[in-house]
């Protein structure tokens, strides 16, 4: 008797939490897009309420990380 067993096929093999997982890619692929943004709108010098509304957006998906993070731990 040996050890060894076969893994199930990667379409047999979805968990629960695999959603939640993708959730947490989605809302750090946009952290990354909004943080991009930011930068690149305050180093072209763009007016202030438009950095301002770029960093807004750039708070809300950090948070929406954490939120995600937070649901893949559980």
């Amino acid at each position: 008797m040996t050890l060894t067993a076969h893994l199930p096929s990667q379409d047999a093999r979805h968990l629960p939490e695999d959603g939640a997982r993708d959730a947490f890619d989605q809302a750090f692929q946009a952290l990354l897009r909004a943080w991009h943004e930011y930068e690149v709108l305050k180093a072209l010098g763009a007016p202030l309420d438009t950095v301002s509304a770029a960093h807004g957006a750039l708070q809300r998906a950090r948070s929406e990380v954490a939120r995600s993070r937070q649901m893949t731990t559980c």
